[in-house]
């Protein structure tokens, strides 16, 4: 009889299970049927909208590097904005106007004077290359190329060698120059753009942060994480860029000045603009100032330089991951290869852009499994 009663109260049970498990999805089934219904009723509106999105981006897509090249280096630039504007009192709305203009002083004014001067510095060499058709260099090439090969090698054709690689090399510094006179409105338009987005950038990046918090699909939480997590990125590579710069163009510059290099001062600051330019880097200063050196017959200061440029080199590899390391969790393989693929993706300003969509794509993963609990 205990028996019975047990399996009546097991079947009662079972079935009371069974009508919950059914309830439970006939309500997941008709939620699913509202949703249908309301993407069906929302989509044109959901279309239409998207397109209008759609012809923005591609209207400012020609646009887009230096505006997002300018609003990364607003949110770098945004406490020193706010410390000037508070200290500013009623003339807190002149911050952004002096944060803008003393980064075009700072930075962007010097950027275009080195240009300038190795823009002058090319034609004067491609000029002097065309006049005097290598000078004492073509002298000394033969001389170097006979001691090497002895006297079997003609020295006639040493220097019609030498002469068609003078040739070659003034066409291509006149290639060269020709390429940045031609590029020059694009470089001016750029600029201007960048001032732009790094000025409004200043000015109403506190309303934007707003407002895309208040767009934003995903929770207020993670909104304010990905921020973060942009911020900490485009700090750290910045950060980095700045100690790489100063470290090898002070490195560069005390190699210049110990090899007796002339103008080792502008040189060395040429090298440190250089060291931002990734594969490039102050090569072209330390081993060009090396083959310089080797040419004036000073075998001993040009293997210095060598040695110098080696070493200058590989400090990229130890400050850099360094510097990022204390601002960015980010591990550095991938940190690494986000500047690659950054730099093969956008060209230079993928050693910022590569770092932040690598941050962004790694918040994207560590919170999709756990969304927290309070969205307020």
């Amino acid at each position: 009889s205990g028996y019975n009663v047990g399996m009546g109260e097991t079947d009662v049970g079972a079935v009371a299970s069974g009508a919950e498990s059914k309830s439970i999805d006939e309500a997941g089934e008709s939620e699913l049927h509202a949703s249908l219904r309301e993407l069906r009723s929302r989509g044109p509106d959901v279309a239409f909208r998207v397109l209008l999105v759609a012809m923005l981006i591609w209207l400012v897509s020609p646009m887009a590097l230096p505006l997002v090249l300018g609003g990364l280096a607003a949110i770098v630039l945004q406490p020193i904005e706010v410390r000037i504007g508070g200290r500013l009192g009623r003339a807190r709305f002149l911050s952004s106007t002096i944060v803008t203009t003393a980064t075009v002083v700072g930075v962007l004014a010097p950027v275009i004077w080195v240009v300038t001067r190795v823009v002058r510095a090319l034609n004067a060499f491609a000029t002097s290359l065309i006049a005097s058709g290598g000078g004492s260099s073509r002298a000394r090439v033969i001389e170097l190329m006979t001691d090497i090969v002895g006297g079997s090698m003609d020295q006639a054709a040493i220097a019609a060698s030498f002469d068609g690689t003078v040739r070659k090399t003034a066409t291509a510094i006149g290639g060269v120059l020709a390429n940045v006179a031609k590029s020059l409105p694009d470089a001016i338009t750029s600029t201007f753009l960048f001032v732009l987005a790094l000025y409004f950038g200043l000015r109403d990046g506190p309303k934007l942060v707003r407002w895309a918090r208040r767009v934003s699909p995903v929770s207020r939480p993670r909104t304010n994480e990905l921020f973060e997590a942009v911020r900490r990125t485009v700090n750290g590579t910045m950060l980095g860029m700045v100690a790489v710069a100063l470290v090898q163009g002070s490195l560069a510059t005390l190699a210049l000045v110990a090899c007796g290099v002339d103008h080792a001062m502008l040189w060395g600051f040429i090298a440190a603009i250089c060291s931002a330019m990734p594969i490039v880097g102050t090569t072209p200063v330390t081993v060009g100032a090396a083959g310089f050196l080797y040419l004036q017959h000073r075998p001993v200061a040009a293997l210095a330089m060598l040695g110098a440029a080696v070493l200058i080199g590989l400090s990229d590899n130890v400050v850099r991951p360094w510097v990022q390391s204390q601002h960015d969790d980010m591990h550095p393989l991938l940190a690494l290869l986000a500047i690659f693929g950054g730099l093969a993706v956008f060209g230079p300003a993928g050693l910022l852009l590569g770092p932040v969509i690598a941050a962004m794509a790694v918040w994207a993963v560590e919170t999709y499994r756990d969304p927290p609990a309070d969205d307020a």
